[in-house]
């Protein structure tokens, strides 16, 4: 379709997260219902159309080996909670005033309490993250 636009980005999960497979299939839930959402939002212009999600290397979970992405490429990253913001979602910024952020911090808790707890405290969990 003429002015169909689609991204593709990567969500790092930091090593200090444990491993739990569960959070990756909750990620892809998540993101699933986050790009359906931005396809509704934007009139039907724009959806995620790959995303990669890289695991830590110290994670015995198989999975394909990423030579070329890296966390710190990462649009939105998976890390314990932050002292400042606890379990709520909140997006880095070191740059200017209108500048990009440099990504979107998640912590465990909030992905795996997606369809419930954050929903019930935070509003619709989708649309959380595309706003």
């Amino acid at each position: 379709k003429a002015g169909l636009i689609f991204f593709s980005f990567g969500i790092g999960i930091s090593p200090d997260v444990p491993e739990d497979l569960s959070i990756v299939e909750q990620l892809m839930s998540l993101l699933t219902k986050a790009s359906q959402e931005l396809y509704k939002a934007s009139r039907k212009r724009v959806y995620m159309k790959t995303i990669k999600i890289l695991l830590p290397k110290t994670w015995s979970f198989s999975a394909e080996v990423s030579y070329s992405e890296t966390e710190e490429d990462a649009e939105i990253l998976v890390k314990t909670a932050n002292p400042a913001y606890g379990h709520n979602p909140y997006t880095v910024q070191n740059g200017e005033c209108g500048d990009p952020g440099d990504y979107i911090h998640l912590t465990p808790r909030f992905v795996m309490s997606h369809d419930g707890a954050a929903q019930n405290t935070r509003g619709q969990t989708d649309k959380v993250l595309v706003r």
